[in-house]
């Protein structure tokens, strides 16, 4: 940035009260092109508010602030969206990410929902974050859409946030959840590294926990070093290791390769362990090194996350 380093740059919508249109804030991007520019000597204020009311009524909903450095790829900007500090901006109104031209792919670094702001994925849509994650509002997920945490970059998880699908399939990455937080995946939470690049998914404090609720959906998490999650469902994870402070009804399995067959005992879920039955140790859903045999039963399996095995053999 060239100029005052302190200087606003705003697109909040105008007016307030009863005799005031309720307008959206606008859009803001902003992309550095010199040499190593960035915005850390920058200290002055980029807004894009919604109208204020001064009567209370639902107002404009906030406009989007999207900051890209110059060593940055147009997939690892920053997106905000926030409404401020104001009282007056308490709003229903909503911010809906939609696909542009510049970004088709929804992918940015980091993703920040501010106070008073609504950001809303729409029906099937993929967000892909490969960047930290604050909800400091609200998160609205569509039917259908997924939050995708990728990239290589260690990542922060931050606010109580409510997702359709919540995943992470990035060997190696290290998603650090604030202490606190509850994540919600209402149809799936999956969660997957690899046996030399286990995903790490641990809390920010040695004592803190998060919560994990995929109590009305599914949890499917393998070669995942846990730590501090308290689930509200039984969670079993397929190779890793337990970091410690994790409620009971978390088990963590680095059982050796074994031969797997399908019971179908609790539901269609092939990630469930209790649909399973094993030659050798406990029962649990299958690893990329096992056996599996798929028997005659009521309920046949359905895979709702990636899946692996060795050899797969269907009788059923």
């Amino acid at each position: 940035l060239v100029g005052a380093p302190s200087a606003v740059i705003s697109a909040n919508a105008g007016g307030s009260g009863n005799a005031k249109s309720n307008g959206s804030g606008g859009r803001i991007a902003i992309r550095l092109t010199g040499a190593n520019a960035d915005f850390s000597q920058y200290s002055g204020s980029i807004t894009a508010y919604g109208t204020t009311n001064d009567s209370g009524r639902p107002c404009g909903g906030a406009g989007t602030i999207f900051l890209k450095a110059a060593a940055q790829d147009e997939d690892e900007g920053t997106l905000i969206v926030s409404n401020g500090p104001d009282t007056a901006r308490v709003t229903g109104c909503r911010t809906p990410l939609a696909v542009n031209a510049s970004n088709p792919d929804l992918a940015f670094g980091d993703v920040i929902i501010g106070p008073k702001a609504i950001l809303s994925l729409g029906e099937g849509e993929t967000l892909t974050v490969k960047g930290s994650f604050t909800n400091d509002g609200t998160f609205q997920a569509g039917a259908g859409s997924t939050v995708e945490f990728a990239g290589g970059d260690d990542a922060v998880i931050s606010g109580d946030t409510v997702f359709d699908t919540f995943k992470c399939v990035a060997p190696g990455k290290r998603l650090t959840v604030a202490d606190g937080t509850v994540i919600t995946a209402t149809a799936l939470a999956t969660v997957e590294g690899s046996d030399e690049g286990p995903v790490t998914m641990t809390v920010a404090s040695a004592e803190g926990t998060w919560t994990l609720d995929a109590s009305a959906g599914a949890a499917s998490f393998a070669n995942v070093n846990i730590g501090g999650c308290q689930s509200v469902a039984s969670l079993t994870v397929q190779g890793g290791s337990d970091l410690g402070n994790n409620s009971a009804n978390v088990k963590v399995i680095t059982a050796q390769a074994t031969t797997l067959t399908w019971t179908g005992a609790v539901n269609g879920n092939w990630s469930e362990a209790g649909n399973w039955s094993a030659a050798e140790g406990d029962a649990r859903a299958p690893m990329a090194a096992d056996t599996v045999i798929i028997a005659a039963a009521a309920n046949q399996p359905t895979i709702l996350a990636d899946a692996s095995c060795a050899v797969l053999t269907v009788n059923a």
